[in-house]
């Protein structure tokens, strides 16, 4: 199996915040291993939509769904010099 680097972007994201709720997006990085480029990006999506702590704070209604896109995909040699394999979210707020 290929080894790759995705950068994502998640938009229209209704997000819980202190303040009551805030329309946000954010920056994520995924490591997966896959067959090819179409393969890595799915896993990459659906290990997103599979994320049960940021599922827990997402507060959008049906017909206002939050959207995920590619921003950069990258074949690696290998995962060795990592620290960590794609952990975490860089928020921010979006403008209507």
């Amino acid at each position: 199996m290929k080894k790759y680097k995705i950068i994502l972007n998640g938009q229209n994201f209704i997000m819980k915040t202190a303040e009551g709720s805030e329309k946000c997006g954010f920056y994520t990085t995924k490591y997966v291993e896959a067959e090819n480029y179409t393969e890595a990006e799915k896993a990459a999506v659906e290990s997103v939509r599979n994320d049960d702590e940021l599922k827990k704070g997402v507060l959008n209604e049906r017909d206002n769904q939050p959207l995920i896109y590619i921003e950069k995909i990258e074949e690696l040699e290998s995962f060795d010099h990592l620290k960590a394999l794609g952990e975490g979210y860089a928020f921010y707020p979006e403008k209507d």
